[in-house]
């Protein structure tokens, strides 16, 4: 059924989208922008280079040691919500709850008992 389905609403090769869409445009939008220093999946320079001079109203939180996960809420979740909440409720960034954490790169066990599911995935 998957397969019939893909066939029905596309195929191969895939259409692009059309290049007045691709564009980045102006927006008044207020947007917060929140990246980590250690994101390799959407790395800062590559987002205040290219998409915050878009954003007129955007704010930038940069998380010193975060990567892309820790960055979008997933560790310091509190403070994450009142960021966010702040944010949209009141139009204030408030990252004061964030507490800065040496990136540790001590593996929780080998890569074979990673694999064998040995290895707790919430280590924080």
């Amino acid at each position: 059924k998957l397969v019939v389905g893909i066939r029905q609403y596309g195929g191969w090769p895939m259409k692009s989208v059309p290049e007045e869409f691709r564009r980045p445009r102006h927006t008044d939008v207020e947007t917060l922008v929140v990246g980590g220093t250690m994101d390799i999946s959407s790395p800062i320079q590559n987002v205040k280079d290219r998409l915050l001079p878009y954003l007129r109203n955007g704010k930038w939180v940069e998380l010193a040691e975060f990567g892309h996960n820790e960055a979008m809420g997933h560790v310091q979740q509190e403070a994450h919500r009142q960021m966010v909440q702040s944010f949209l409720l009141d139009g204030i960034v408030d990252d004061s709850r964030y507490v800065y954490r040496e990136m540790d790169f001590t593996t929780a066990g080998s890569l074979r008992s990673v694999l064998r599911g040995e290895v707790s995935r919430d280590r924080h």
